[in-house]
This record gives structure tokens, sequence and C-alpha cells, in this order.
């Protein structure tokens, strides 16, 4: 086991959802702001990184990653509290 890059700088990025699509590992990580967000990697330090920030629009918390059809599905928690896929 090995350090493949350092998520937040400041404490853990506590990983969890690690779900494989193809040949790519998506997984979410605590940022440093403390909002958890999408990354993926191909087990590379520079082949890991942020999907897309999804907390700007949304409280996010992406959760339940499925790989279904080599496409990821997942949902995130909207303003109101709700989730959506």
């Amino acid at each position: 086991t090995r350090l493949l890059k350092n998520l937040s700088f400041a404490a853990s990025s506590d990983p969890r959802n690690l779900t494989v699509v193809g040949d790519q590992l998506f997984f979410t990580a605590v940022q440093p702001d403390g909002q958890r967000e999408l990354f993926v990697s191909d087990g590379t330090g520079p082949g890991t990184r942020l999907v897309k920030s999804l907390s700007r629009n949304v409280s996010a918390e992406p959760q339940e990653l499925v790989a279904f059809a080599d496409e990821l599905h997942l949902t995130v928690q909207l303003v109101d509290g709700q989730r959506e896929l």
C-alpha cells in the first residue's frame, strides 16, 4: 500500500465509495474546504484527479456509486436535503 496522491493537504481525505468502471477507479474524498467530492484514478498519481466539483451546484456529498453498463451512477444531496440520481 502506498500513497498515490495527497488530496487533502491538511488532514485525511477519507476516501470512500471505491467503485471500478472499466479501467478507472472512482471514489469520493474530502477536499481541504471540507466538501466531499468525486475523484477518479487510473492507479497513478498524475492520473488521480477531481472529476468535477459538484458542491458548486448542490450540497453534493456524492454517495451510492454504482457501475452499470460501463458507466458510473451516483446520488448527490440537493440543497433542500433530498438525494438525486
